[in-house]
């Protein structure tokens, strides 16, 4: 219908998000919230990975542990943004990176960045990863499932 109202506004160039909501049947509060980087609903998973993600890649690269942490409510987008789009059957190992889908997730590029460093260096290496699920205070590795 035409008066629908958009809730939640991101203005990522400002890193806000404002939030507006009724209360007590009509009165209207705003509120604006300041955030390090602010990703709205039409950002790309490549500007994601690249401005949020990538510098902590780097780290690891440098040899340091770290953690990339997706929170929200039930259907916010976390696994989009975490896997995205999977389907990539048809491109090889060698090829990955070049070959990466543009909606592929964090978790694709982080891990063919990681490697494409390694090949790169062309030192024996060992990777160790964990993916973990906190879902009602209990917490499942999803590699084991």
């Amino acid at each position: 219908s035409g008066n629908e109202r958009s809730v939640v506004n991101t203005r990522d160039a400002l890193r806000e998000v404002s939030i507006t909501q009724t209360v007590k049947g009509d009165k209207q509060v705003d509120r604006t919230y300041s955030f390090d980087q602010v990703f709205g609903a039409h950002a790309a998973q490549e500007d994601i990975y690249d401005d949020a993600v990538r510098p902590v890649v780097e780290e690891v690269l440098e040899g340091f542990n770290c953690t990339i942490f997706a929170y929200g409510q039930t259907g916010t987008g976390k696994t989009h943004t975490m896997e995205g789009y999977h389907d990539w059957d048809d491109a090889s190992s060698d090829s990955f990176a070049d070959s990466m889908p543009s909606n592929a997730g964090v978790i694709p590029r982080a891990m063919s960045h990681i490697f494409a460093h390694l090949k790169a260096k062309g030192v024996e290496h060992s990777v160790k990863c964990t993916f973990l699920e906190l879902y009602n205070e209990e917490i499942t590795d999803l590699l084991a499932v």
